[in-house]
């Protein structure tokens, strides 16, 4: 068998070396001792590969005008055509992930955002030419069919979801719609916390560590030709770059790295009378009790003998001889009370700054009554993860906390709003137990439905019913994650209601309408600086960002100074000139709700002042002018706060809600 196959490959070997391949004269030509390559085959016609149309086979007179220049064109024109930029200069290249090009242009705007990542997380981008050629206005959209998208990035647009929700003359971020042929969509997106006013064209890249993000949504759907349904969502949360994208609810916010960056050491609650003007009916303390809960090491029992682990042990104050250091107040039938300006103030001491007594500390009750040493001591007081407070009282009281973490721009604690009592109660008929867990804001939330029906048997209803959600997180510096709470127990929400039923009869109309609003109704929150901190102070309004403006004008200018917020509105003074965009927010200059009766942008009440030349005395106080003004208080309306001034034409300092 050997012997037969190698027989069979050498005959193989023979029979290729044989059948030689025909190469032609690809190879070269062997002419006089040298190798010449020439081609072969047919000749190619040199038309099809320039199939430009030659002007000189059109009629004399073009080829006399352009001769053999076949790019040349004539011009009807008044002017000759440009292109608006070379084509060598059409942007730049922008792949995908995996090196694929996805189109060529310029970057204007970009917004992303990436966890966990330790710096520069959240990076926004304006170029110049988002100012300079699309003047800070970018509109894009699209239709198939019944079907319809728009994109809209923009720093001043107005934008509003529902009358309770959302409602911004200058909403800075990116509008997103869709309009089906039953079903629409509008979506809002922006970084409250530093959206980029003024633009760099050097650093036009905005990074930042900790940020506060907006996400807010409405849909609607018709059921049917008289009926809509809306359901609608605002939230704005804060972030921290350093956490996962993923890890617990986003939309409930996190704890930046600026607030955990020391631990807790002091608390301080603060009861006083809601209703001081009357001077009775404050608050009356029965009891008062705080429950803490850290880990603490304890035996657990293991194979071959047992093992120190850290568990989470939960003790109240009272049985450790932990108590509240109380200033304030009056006892009166042995409890105290606080009426009119008085209060009562509790402060809570879990461990002494340098410098101070550790008399009276929760880290001290620690080591006596649990025999802790110091360190262990110490670290429980670090371990701490939730401090929860129980307070009996009655009347009309108010109940305000404030910890060594919450504090002003200058290290001051500022005390926030927990709850309130409903009404003004001064007889001790309402007592109750408070419960609530202390925490620094993360999150704000509105969640709502709405309902709208038209022409039903004559009937015209809108409703609309929201859910008001304030989130807070105790700031432990040793946890991973972080418990959310909302409120008070029992009473975790605040709710916000109205509806409008008109009935037409002709030639009749009767209305029938109705509202409410807790008094947690939240339309505003304070965003995180770069540092990761906020400024508590109440002072501090021009740090807030509203869902709701105050605009009682209703013009473009919001009324109250906020952050990066009316620095686009230039002024109505032609005299001031240079006008420049300003980051930290100018409020409206001249409000005047309900008397510009003629639009001009002037009050009506008077008319003979402007920008250029500022008049100080109103046109009814004037007396070449009083004849054509009124006074405010000789105008119709209907005044519910009995201040003199119809609320029409009213200027107040609250957001524009439709009562």
């Amino acid at each position: 068998m050997r012997w037969t196959a190698n027989i069979a490959l050498v005959l193989a070997l023979a029979l290729q070396a044989g059948a030689q391949t025909d190469y032609g004269y690809r190879l070269g030509r062997q002419e006089r001792g040298e190798v010449r390559f020439n081609a072969q085959g047919p000749s190619v016609l040199m038309g099809a590969l320039d199939p430009t149309v030659m002007r000189w086979y059109m009629p004399q007179e073009l080829f006399d005008e352009y001769g053999r220049r076949q790019w040349r064109y004539t011009n009807y024109a008044t002017e000759p055509y440009r292109r608006y930029i070379d084509r060598n200069q059409e942007g730049t290249y922008f792949y995908d992930t995996y090196g694929k090009l996805i189109s060529r242009g310029w970057l204007v705007y970009d917004w992303r955002q990436t966890q966990a990542r330790t710096v520069e997380s959240s990076q926004l981008t304006k170029e110049r030419r988002y100012a300079n050629w699309f003047n800070r206005l970018i509109i894009s959209s699209d239709a198939s069919g019944d079907y319809n998208y728009s994109l809209m990035i923009g720093d001043e647009i107005f934008a509003t979801l529902t009358p309770m929700t959302f409602r911004k003359v200058g909403f800075n971020g990116v509008v997103t719609s869709f309009d089906a042929r039953h079903l629409r969509f509008t979506g809002l997106f922006s970084r409250p916390s530093l959206p980029i006013v003024e633009i760099d064209p050097d650093i036009p890249t905005a990074s930042q560590d900790n940020f506060t993000s907006l996400i807010a949504g409405r849909i609607e759907a018709d059921l049917g030709d008289n009926a809509t349904l809306g359901l609608t969502l605002v939230n704005v949360h804060n972030g921290a770059g350093n956490r996962e994208s993923f890890e617990g609810n986003p939309l409930k916010g996190v704890l930046t790295t600026g607030q955990l960056g020391r631990r807790l050491n002091k608390l301080i609650v603060r009861l006083s009378d809601d209703s001081p003007a009357d001077g009775e009916g404050g608050p009356v303390l029965f009891s008062t009790e705080v429950e803490i809960t850290t880990a603490l090491q304890r035996e657990v029992p293991v194979e071959g003998g047992v093992r120190m682990v850290f568990k989470d042990t939960t003790f109240t104050g009272s049985s450790i001889g932990f108590a509240p250091v109380i200033e304030g107040g009056e006892e009166r039938g042995g409890f105290l009370r606080a009426d009119g300006a008085e209060s009562i103030v509790l402060q809570y001491a879990l461990a002494a700054e340098e410098g101070e007594s550790e008399e009276g500390t929760l880290r001290l009750a620690l080591q006596r009554r649990l025999d802790l040493g110091l360190d262990e001591a110490d670290d429980a007081i670090t371990r701490v993860k939730n401090v929860r407070f129980r307070f009996v009282l009655a009347n009309d009281y108010r109940i305000e906390v404030a910890s060594d973490r919450q504090n002003s721009r200058i290290g001051i604690p500022e005390f926030l709003v927990v709850t309130r009592a409903a009404g003004n109660v001064v007889n001790q008929l309402n007592p109750r137990e408070v419960v609530f867990d202390y925490g620094l804001p993360t999150a704000s939330q509105i969640a709502g439905i709405t309902t709208e029906i038209r022409d039903w048997w004559g009937f015209d209803l809108y409703g609309e019913f929201n859910v008001s959600t304030q989130y807070r997180q105790f700031p432990s510096t040793t946890r991973e994650s972080h418990r959310s709470f909302s409120g008070i127990r029992g009473d975790e929400h605040a709710v916000g209601w109205l509806f409008n039923l008109v009935r037409h009869a002709d030639p009749w109309r009767f209305s029938f309408e109705g509202f409410g609003m807790d008094d947690a109704y939240a339309t505003s929150f304070k965003p995180v600086d770069s540092r990761g901190l906020v400024d508590y102070s109440p002072e501090a309004t021009d740090r807030l960002y509203d869902f709701v403006e105050d605009n009682d004008d209703q013009d473009r200018h919001p009324d109250q100074k906020r952050f990066f917020q009316g620095g686009l509105v230039p002024p109505q003074s032609t005299a001031l000139g240079g006008f420049q965009v300003r980051s930290d927010g100018v409020p409206d200059p001249a409000v005047f709700p309900g008397y510009d009766e003629n639009g001009d942008f002037i009050s009506d009440f008077n008319q003979n002042s402007n920008g250029d030349r500022e008049n100080f005395f109103p046109d009814y106080e004037e007396p070449f002018l009083r004849h054509h003004s009124d006074r405010p208080e000789f105008l119709f309306g209907i005044d519910l706060n009995n201040n003199g001034w119809a609320e029409r034409f009213e200027n107040d300092d609250l957001p524009d809600y439709p009562y």
